[in-house]
């Protein structure tokens, strides 16, 4: 067989032909996801290969349902595709319809189509965006050394030192703990006895807008993760009606899919989100996913990976009273990322044995 192979090479070298370096890598999609914001998507997709590989052009295809080229652009030259996945995120205006869209790869001059299409649908319903599409508002996509502490212009630690007592659900601790991973990651450390939480409160709130975190919630059970916002005063004196929406909720190791709903306090009534309503699916925790929630006039709606999975309408759930959420309310929101330690009403007090992270990608907030 070498005598073969050497024969092989010799022929190619005599007729010009170059002998390939090595096989060509196997490429796996681990997630593709689109959010929908009236007429601009934003899609995600994160591809991992066999071996690290720098590919000739990495990109979103999309077709329309028409079968009509509609890629998302610009594809990236010379990307490198690591054996832990690489990540891929653009933004595009469509008109009204359905699309199906995909990662592609061109690797030795082959394009190769990863994973099977996921579909997004682009509807004139809601909201008209302005003339120039949806704005940027907030962003943030966690880039910089390893341990470093995330941009202090947009985060600060969230606990009963700098808000009030509430802060210490969960058994969140005081302290910076929140840490870069080097890899355009935020990781939100917990241990058994403190969970951490970072929010905007000092530095970004919005009325209205969508908001997006793309997050891996750890598997390790016994903690709380969540993805939620609060337009209470930010030096954490109550300023009622109040509101407080839950993007991504969950219990650890307890239930495989994921809570979303708002809640409101108008000092002689509190409610919430009808039953409690869940998202996701089997299994929401150990992987990439992106949680968002659109906050309209009247209206809160969520998403899973862009697709949505439910609305509050806050007038009809406020039962007649002052809701915590506009109109009624025009105090911004801000954003946290919290991973606290057990779960309401001790249901998982003593279930934490091991240290976890929540691990944050990004996080966004555009305008309507």
């Amino acid at each position: 067989m070498r005598r073969l192979a050497l024969l092989v090479a010799l022929t190619l070298g005599l007729l010009g032909v170059a002998a390939p370096a090595h096989a060509a890598a196997v490429f796996t999609r681990v997630s593709a996801s689109a959010v929908v914001s009236g007429s601009s998507v934003t899609a995600s997709v994160e591809v991992k290969a066999s071996e690290s590989t720098k590919v000739d052009q990495y990109a979103i295809c999309a077709r329309s349902s028409a079968h009509a080229n509609v890629d998302f652009s610009p594809k990236q030259h010379g990307a490198s595709i690591s054996t832990s996945g690489t990540t891929l995120s653009q933004t595009k205006t469509f008109a009204a319809g359905t699309y199906s869209f995909w990662p592609c790869v061109q690797f030795l001059g082959r394009w190769t189509t990863v994973g099977a299409p996921r579909r997004f649908t682009v509807s004139t319903a809601g909201p008209s965006p302005s003339p120039s599409g949806p704005r940027v508002l907030f962003s943030d996509d966690f880039t910089g050394s390893a341990g470093a502490r995330p941009d202090r212009a947009k985060w600060g630690e969230w606990s009963s030192c700098t808000y009030n007592g509430s802060a210490s659900y969960g058994d969140i601790g005081c302290g910076e703990r929140a840490a870069l991973d080097g890899g355009g990651h935020l990781s939100i450390p917990a241990t058994p006895t403190q969970g951490t939480s970072i929010s905007t409160k000092d530095h970004f709130t919005f009325l209205y807008g969508t908001v997006t975190a793309r997050m891996k919630v750890p598997t390790t059970a016994g903690y709380w993760p969540a993805f939620w916002t609060l337009n209470n005063n930010p030096n954490g004196v109550d300023t009622l009606p109040l509101g407080e929406a839950d993007i991504h909720e969950s219990y650890t190791g307890l239930a495989d899919y994921y809570h979303r709903g708002t809640h409101s306090w108008n000092g002689d009534r509190t409610w919430g989100s009808p039953g409690d309503p869940a998202c996701g699916r089997n299994q929401v925790f150990g992987e990439w996913h992106d949680y968002s929630a659109k906050f309209e006039p009247d209206q809160v709606t969520f998403y899973f990976d862009g697709v949505q999975c439910g609305a509050v309408t806050t007038k009809a759930d406020g039962g007649g009273k002052p809701y915590g959420f506009g109109p009624d309310v025009t105090r911004g929101s801000w954003l946290l990322l919290t991973l606290a330690v057990g779960g309401a009403g001790g249901q998982q007090d003593g279930r934490a044995t091991a240290p976890a992270q929540l691990l944050v990608d990004r996080v966004t907030v555009t305008s309507l």
